[in-house]
């Protein structure tokens, strides 16, 4: 029923290494750095380079020896550099261009699988992926179709980026939390490229892989015939690029900081101190105010804990001190939620609120939720249903991030949620953020077929809950 991308590497026996290929493999791992920067360009930057081209660039320098004129040679080289400890998300990439390259596709598959796992946001890794599986990536066709998020909103990320969604749907930032300001980011070159990509159909700068406007039923682009917005409409006809500097919607997820660390999302705890508190809060009143402000929604976080940031409540009392200010939506473990509600004056200010809780028994939780209290969790959500209840916020929906150690409790799950009158359900399935090592991630994707438990994960699926409106699945990749 399902078929994710695999973490499995190329098993090898051991062998000596051929001549050439030591040399060959340390040139590929050399050119992964420059191969990070120039994937995340667009076409207008001077340095930008189109992937294949690059790739074939660095073939000719690696594989100079003679020994890999022979065909058979080229493709043991790769499993063999592929099958290396500690390689570079480079390396299968390289690998799987050349066997694709020479029509060797389902060779390339297994290269492809992990270089995914160790760099979930690789779009043309993503390409090759697709097209090794019979189902090359097709344009869209921009007279019916329309994606409005280049065009209203705009979200912060790790490492001071500035994007116009998840960094996992659309990797390219469109500009820096360090730039001069507001307008220097929402009309940068790269903004321009990323709608320009839109009115096209080419989505070239979008993951057709983890957008769940491509990859899920759950999402759609818009039909432009259906657009009602005055606005969009003329964006669309006149293929405007450049817009005023005033947004619909503001994500913020560039603090990572959170109370607890749960593996699958990072290897330790992380919370900002003082010093980087106020450098976030000096580059907030920069350049992501003024967007804010004129926000008509602002959501908080999908990087860490919107309550256990100082930067983040910061940012909260800011809003809920004034009279007028956007909506706020809250992402959240769920643990510190009722201590914060009335402490940050959010009573009347919020609208819909996610909490994540990825198990539904409490020795499961604790593991997977490491720092968390299963008895506390439970207590928040208590309260947090009494406010959905009153009508404090407008929805609620349960977020579940599908594992090995957790896939038994779906259907708790569901049970839960319906038990708080809470909306909706998500679950989504595990992606790699490179917190395991290749091996370990794969002992945890129990969605891949190759999984020793997957058939018992197929099993918990054809669970009829699964097929009710107010469950969501994400990730969940059809064959």
């Amino acid at each position: 029923m399902t078929k994710l991308v695999s973490s499995a590497r190329i098993d090898m026996d051991e062998q000596p290494v051929a001549p050439g290929w030591q040399a060959a493999f340390e040139v590929v791992q050399a050119h992964t750095g420059r191969w990070q920067y120039i994937r995340r360009l667009t076409e207008s930057h001077p340095d930008y380079r189109e992937p294949r081209l690059f790739c074939d660039e660095v073939l000719a320098k690696a594989l100079t020896d003679r020994t890999f004129l022979d065909v058979a040679e080229r493709a043991s080289f790769f499993d063999w550099a592929c099958a290396q400890p500690q390689i570079k998300a480079f390396v299968p990439v390289i690998a799987a261009h050349d066997l694709s390259s020479r029509g060797d596709r389902g060779r390339a598959l297994p290269h492809l699988n992990l270089a995914l796992v160790l760099d979930q946001e690789d779009l043309y890794a993503q390409e090759m992926w697709f097209s090794a599986r019979g189902e090359p990536i097709k344009p869209v066709d921009p007279d019916v179709w329309f994606c409005s998020n280049p065009f209203t909103r705009m979200e912060s990320a790790s490492r001071n980026r500035l994007m116009f969604c998840c960094p996992a749907w659309l990797p390219t930032a469109a500009g820096n939390l360090e730039d001069a300001s507001a307008e220097d980011v929402w009309n940068s070159p790269a903004a321009r490229d990323i709608r320009a990509s839109v009115h096209d159909g080419s989505y070239k700068y979008c993951s057709r892989m983890h957008c769940p406007r491509f990859a899920e039923t759950e999402g759609a682009l818009e039909r432009v015939d259906q657009l009602r917005n005055p606005e969009l409409k003329r964006i669309v006809a006149e293929k405007a690029t450049v817009l005023p500097t005033k947004i619909d919607r503001i994500a913020l997820a560039h603090d990572r900081s959170c109370n607890i660390s749960c593996p699958s999302c990072r290897t330790k705890l992380i919370v900002a101190g003082k010093a980087e508190t106020n450098r976030l809060d000096q580059l907030t009143d920069q350049t992501l105010l003024p967007l804010i402000m004129s926000s008509r929604r602002i959501s908080i976080t999908g990087s860490g804990d919107p309550f256990s940031s100082k930067h983040y409540r910061n940012i909260i009392r800011r809003l809920t001190s004034q009279d007028e200010g956007p909506i706020i939506d809250l992402q959240t473990n769920g643990l510190m939620l009722k201590r914060s509600w009335d402490a940050l004056g959010l009573e009347g200010r919020v609208g819909n609120v996610l909490v994540s809780i990825d198990a539904s028994r409490k020795e499961t939780y604790e593991v997977i939720r490491r720092g968390g209290i299963f008895e506390d969790l439970l207590e928040n959500l208590d309260y947090l249903s009494m406010l959905r209840q009153r009508g404090s916020v407008n929805s609620v929906r349960l977020d579940f991030v599908v594992q090995a150690r957790n896939f038994r409790e779906m259907t708790e799950a569901i049970d839960l949620t319906r038990e708080h009158k809470f909306d909706a359900i998500k679950f989504q399935m595990l992606r790699s953020w490179n917190t395991w090592s290749p091996e370990e991630f794969k002992l945890q994707h129990v969605g891949h077929p190759g999984h020793a438990e997957h058939e018992a994960f197929q099993a918990i699926m054809r669970d009829p809950r699964f097929a009710d409106p107010d469950v969501h699945l994400s990730g969940f990749y059809s064959t």
